[in-house]
């Protein structure tokens, strides 16, 4: 996890493609799953300087719940909240290469210069998979964003 954590500081787009839990009762323990354990929402919150971009492609890992004072909270949320400008993240459960084929599109378009919304959108239509939204200021482009 702290190899992790430390890849996502800094970077303009960080992509996981993991399995994902949101976890509803207490969304700051919704996680990602990575090879020495979970990373969890709250882990998040420690990034000084977080991706520009953050992709998940996970289940579940755009789901939030939203406290009636303050801002969602899961994975999403977590990065939105310390400062990452845009989110891309499946709101159900995706398989593998449906998501790749997207994920695949996606990343070629945010090279080739579209904000990540439009881009969200486009690969969507082409391959007709559907399931990812964009969360925070996907209207914009990301710089020097590489598939």
């Amino acid at each position: 996890m702290a190899e992790v954590l430390a890849a996502l500081e800094g970077a303009e787009v960080a992509h996981l493609a993991t399995h994902g839990v949101f976890s509803p009762g207490s969304p700051l323990l919704s996680s990602i799953h990575l090879d020495d354990g979970p990373l969890m929402a709250y882990d998040l919150l420690r990034l000084r300087r977080p991706p520009t971009l953050a992709v998940l492609s996970a289940c579940d890992a755009g789901m939030a719940r939203v406290p009636a004072d303050g801002a969602p909270l899961g994975l999403a949320g977590a990065f939105l909240s310390v400062g990452s400008r845009c989110v891309v993240a499946s709101l159900v459960p995706v398989r593998d290469e449906p998501a790749l084929a997207l994920m695949e599109v996606f990343h070629e378009l945010l090279a080739a210069g579209h904000p990540p919304a439009r881009a969200l959108a486009a690969a969507s239509a082409k391959t007709g998979v559907a399931g990812f939204a964009c969360f925070g200021y996907g209207d914009r482009p990301v710089p020097a964003a590489r598939p």
